[in-house]
């Protein structure tokens, strides 16, 4: 049983995963690095979702859609969760212990508002980041191929999960299903193509990812980076997963 304010709202999903699912993942990720700077010298990782409120809030809207709502805490700040299609969930209410929060009385937050300050908006971005690798990997361990994975995953709202799972559908295994190009890459090229739009930023955006994914991974083709010629593999498909949401999370 989990203890985070409306655990029991299973009938959220993206992607097949509910809030528990996610708060396992950012149960590994969630650090003093992650938290308000304001609290971090009081973060442990007992008590790990200590100031990571509105930037877990926010990423969890990139996943599930719906609303930021905010409990007014008293001291000018806010203790930030989620509101979704009627159900109301908050990843980090475990900091509070025992105490009761009001969230009949919240009222919306925007992340316009949240993201001015700087340094939170690089606090979310870090978040994000480690979430999503993670989030691709558990996808990919679910039964999606390499390519479906990192897009359910990184796409978000952009289109239905149904649409991502097609648009990566002949990419298992490399493109083409042949042991081509890491259908990981390829996903990873195809978001780059969303975030930059055609033209000269595309392709060159689209160059450096290749070389970095190169760099990490030791390959770009299927075949070679599983060794199935030398019988030497360079990079197991989760890692190549995982490299290829990491590079393009953070270009």
């Amino acid at each position: 049983m989990y203890r985070f304010y409306g655990w029991e709202q299973t009938g959220i999903r993206a992607n097949g995963l509910a809030p528990a699912d996610f708060y396992d993942l950012l149960s590994g990720i969630w650090c003093a690095e992650t938290c308000a700077p304001r609290m971090r010298g009081e973060w442990t990782a007992e008590n790990p979702t200590l100031g990571q409120c509105s930037i877990t809030a926010f990423l969890m809207q990139d996943i599930f859609g719906g609303q930021v709502l905010g409990v007014p805490l008293g001291d000018g700040n806010f203790h930030c969760f989620n509101a979704v299609d009627g159900a109301v969930f908050d990843l980090t209410s475990e900091q509070f212990g025992d105490m009761a929060l009001d969230y009949a009385h919240a009222v919306a937050q925007f992340r316009e508002d949240h993201f001015a300050k700087q340094e939170k908006y690089q606090r979310y971005r870090l978040l994000r980041a480690r979430l999503m690798r993670e989030y691709a990997v558990r996808l990919r361990s679910l039964g999606r191929n390499c390519c479906q994975s990192v897009l359910c995953a990184c796409g978000g709202r952009e289109l239905t999960e149904d649409q991502w799972m097609r648009l990566g559908a002949c990419f298992g295994g490399g493109m083409g299903c042949m042991e081509a190009t890491c259908g990981a890459l390829c996903a990873a090229e195809m978001l780059m193509g969303m975030k930059c739009g055609a033209g000269p930023a595309a392709r060159q955006a689209a160059r450096a990812l290749h070389r970095a994914f190169r760099e990490r991974c030791g390959a770009t083709i299927c075949r070679d980076l599983k060794g199935l010629d030398t019988g030497k593999p360079l990079c197991d498909c989760a890692e190549c997963v995982r490299n290829a949401v990491d590079i393009l999370e953070n270009a």
